[in-house]
């Protein structure tokens, strides 16, 4: 046969129980959280008022989920642990008509093939409970006698044991348990009635025991400033109905962690309606600013298709109007809604929101008044620069007209802040041989400035637009970074700043402690979730927003963060804040003089968070627009 390889057919067998039960583990149950989840759920559809789940070593060592609910008869005990053995449907048409969290009965038997399971129960009628052990899906499940109180508590141990192949794919202690931690936050936002206590390490990470409504529930997660933003939402949505909490600007965050959305009491995660909730605040919030949304909709189960995701974690809705309804409700309330009080807080949350707080609008109307024409020029990020090339050729009636500075290389919007080096050298190295780029040889003459946010130039290939507070932005960051190389990594404070925080936000300091310390700061508890700024990064200005916003993006990006990212993430922070804003008349002294700056840096094209800076409208067609001869 010389090199050629054989294959030997092989035979097909059927697997036996415990490889089948680990592979469809493998589907269920991708980490720790994933247990808890299951767990959780279940407590939740037993009628449980008041939930306790614990863990240890981010949940690999142990999961341990108590409730006070309905408990297990002891005949239906043994087969809980069994493949496909449910209570909550009989037969495939129950999907339509589903009014529990879980259906398939995979997920107790799917923990048992990976780790040991013991489960204590007793149902409220009974004078005494029962305990089932197993370890492992070949092994027969063992059933006792126990005292125990009314209601289920399940034990997890040893998680991925008798697989290390998933178990070496696990990220640390600290990163798993932030993924459960944020998953006990959402169940907790889903079910305000329901009391959850969650402990890590044998400490009380939270309990919502004594709270029974949202607003409370914000507050604990997400802090006071949180509360006070918070506007009641309820709306018909095409076929259902949507009920419960938005927050209205100035309050904003730097992530869409904050949008909480439920679906018949499931939270889901559907991009579709991430994009409606943002539309809603397209012309309101900065880009790359979001709200905190907990909103829960109800729609027939006939509507929904909830068997699509192994995890349950998506959804299919039969209901096309709906994300066009829910941007529609979204837009009614915050625009009937009250804005946040003009506090210290809320001033300084419109300083650190950036570019689109447009302060001289006033803030009565800020929600009412029409969308004109210059807000589109000036959505700069994802199709924005489409948009404006689309704008200025409606104007010129001429198709082609504008062109941008853009047209080759990778779209803005696809830049992030720990990546914006790499992304400009690319744009810098890949600009077009008669394109247009920004430098010391450069001549300009500034010729006015359009609605106080874009510089308005003469260039010699045409109109040069400039978005004046990411321009000024630009030249502050590098100014910054060229500081910071040169200072000392800290300086102490003589007036230590005091900051709040809530329980997911000490989560992430505490396991971002030493990149923190390696940046510069230096913190001492001070209380209960509260701590002081002794020291801060040399050359930087931070206050308590500013930090709690720094927490919030590493903790985004997850444990492990490096130094050089936070440090990147703050000096980005403190040149947008401190950068001109939108609506701000200049002279033309001053514009002459944020050019000059521009022209003299780095990466004149961009800002930080790698956004376009200018936008070049060519004179040639202009003269083509107008049917002039060259």
């Amino acid at each position: 046969m010389g090199d050629e390889k054989v294959f030997a057919q092989a035979r097909i067998e059927l697997l036996d129980a415990l490889t089948a039960n680990q592979i469809a583990a493998g589907e269920v149950i991708e980490r720790p959280v994933s247990v808890m989840k299951e767990l959780v759920e279940n407590a939740i559809d037993a009628g449980g008022t008041v939930i306790s789940a614990e863990y240890r070593d981010g949940g690999l060592s142990l999961i341990r989920v108590t409730d006070d609910g309905g408990g297990i008869d002891r005949r239906d005990l043994s087969l809980a642990v069994e493949r496909h053995a449910t209570s909550k449907l009989r037969q495939i048409q129950d999907l339509d008509d589903l009014t529990t969290l879980g259906f398939r009965g995979e997920a107790l038997a799917s923990i048992a093939s990976v780790a040991s399971l013991e489960i204590e129960t007793r149902k409220r009628a009974d004078v005494e409970g029962y305990r089932l052990r197993v370890k492992g899906a070949d092994e027969e499940p063992i059933v006792e006698k126990v005292g125990c109180p009314a209601g289920t508590r399940v034990t997890v141990e040893h998680l991925f044991y008798n697989t290390p192949a998933r178990l070496k794919f696990m990220k640390s202690p600290g990163y798993e348990g932030g993924l459960i931690h944020d998953l006990m936050i959402r169940l907790a936002l889903g079910y305000p009635h329901i009391g959850f206590r969650l402990e890590n390490q044998g400490k009380i990470l939270f309990d919502t025991t004594d709270i029974d409504n949202t607003e409370d529930l914000a507050e604990m997660f997400f802090g006071k400033e949180a509360r006070q933003a918070l506007i009641p939402v309820e709306a018909d949505v095409s076929k259902g109905r949507l009920s419960g909490w938005i927050t209205a600007p100035p309050y904003s965050r730097g992530t869409r962690k904050g949008l909480h959305v439920f679906v018949n009491g499931r939270h889901i995660n559907l991009k579709d309606m991430q994009w409606a909730i943002e539309r809603a605040f397209e012309y309101i919030l900065p880009k790359g600013r979001f709200p905190l949304a907990i909103l829960n909709f109800r729609f027939p189960g006939s509507l929904l298709d909830v068997n699509v995701h192994p995890g349950k974690l998506e959804i299919r809705i039969n209901d096309l109007d709906m994300n066009p309804s829910l941007t529609r409700a979204l837009k009614t309330a915050v625009s009937g809604g009250q804005p946040t009080p003009l506090t210290d807080i809320a001033n300084a949350a419109v300083t650190s929101a950036g570019e689109h707080s447009k302060a001289a609008v006033s803030r009565d109307n800020l929600f009412t008044r029409p969308v004109r024409d210059w807000e589109t020029l000036y959505e700069f990020t994802g199709n924005g620069e489409r948009q404006l090339d689309e704008l200025i050729r409606g104007v010129l009636h001429e198709s082609g007209a504008g062109q941008s500075v853009y047209e080759s290389g990778p779209a803005p919007a696809q830049w992030g802040v720990n990546e914006h080096n790499q992304s400009l050298r690319a744009l810098a190295a890949n600009q077009k041989p008669d394109g247009f780029s920004f430098g010391p040889g450069i001549e300009f003459t500034v010729v006015g400035q359009l609605h106080g946010t874009f510089i308005l130039a003469e260039v010699a290939d045409g109109l040069l637009i400039v978005d004046q507070h990411v321009a000024h932005e630009r030249i502050l960051y590098e100014g910054l970074s060229a500081k910071s190389a040169l200072r000392e990594s800290a300086q102490m404070l003589m007036q230590p700043i005091s900051v709040n925080l809530t329980t997911g936000e000490e989560e992430i300091l505490i396991q971002n402690i030493v990149t923190l310390n390696d940046l510069g700061f230096v913190l001492e508890r001070f209380g209960s979730r509260q701590y002081l700024i002794r020291s801060e990064p040399a050359g930087q200005s931070v206050d308590q927003f500013m930090f709690k916003e720094l927490l919030e993006q590493i903790g985004d990006k997850g444990r492990g963060t490096s130094v050089e990212y936070a440090r990147q993430a703050l000096l980005t922070m403190n040149a947008c804040k401190a950068a001109v804003k939108a609506n701000t008349p200049l002279d033309v002294s001053e514009m002459n003089a944020l050019l000059a700056g521009l022209r003299t840096t780095e990466y004149p094209m961009t800002c930080p968070h790698g956004r376009p800076i200018m936008y070049l409208l060519p004179y040639r067609r202009l003269i083509q627009a107008f049917g002039r001869s060259s």
